[in-house]
């Protein structure tokens, strides 16, 4: 019998690491092509977190949109009330147009 590793030979390989060397492809993927893959697939998250952060700021902007019609529409109520006249007016009718009065005030100028 002659020793293989004197000889500056190797052993054969085994079935199984026979058939798992013939399934890999010839060339492997270099360290480059590795960083490219992972860089193109950071691409299309970034974008979406991108998209996302405008999405939250329009919605935002909408909300405070929103919000200054509704206090222009109270503010706009609260001054109909001031200037209604209320000669014509019953001393209950005259009392719920206080309490109107006292909540659209409160609203505006507690905002």
């Amino acid at each position: 019998m002659i020793d293989l590793e004197i000889a500056g030979e190797t052993h054969p390989l085994g079935t199984k690491s026979a058939k798992a060397k013939a399934a890999m492809p010839d060339s492997y993927l270099s360290r480059d092509d590795l960083q490219m893959y992972y860089e193109t697939q950071a691409i299309p998250a970034s974008t979406a977190e991108k998209t996302t952060d405008v999405q939250l700021r329009l919605s935002k902007e909408k909300l405070e949109a929103a919000q200054s019609r509704e206090r222009t529409s109270m503010a706009q109520m609260y001054t109909n009330l001031l200037m209604a006249n209320l000669s014509g007016m019953t001393d209950m009718q005259r009392a719920e147009h206080q309490k109107a009065l006292q909540y659209f005030g409160s609203k505006i100028y507690d905002c």
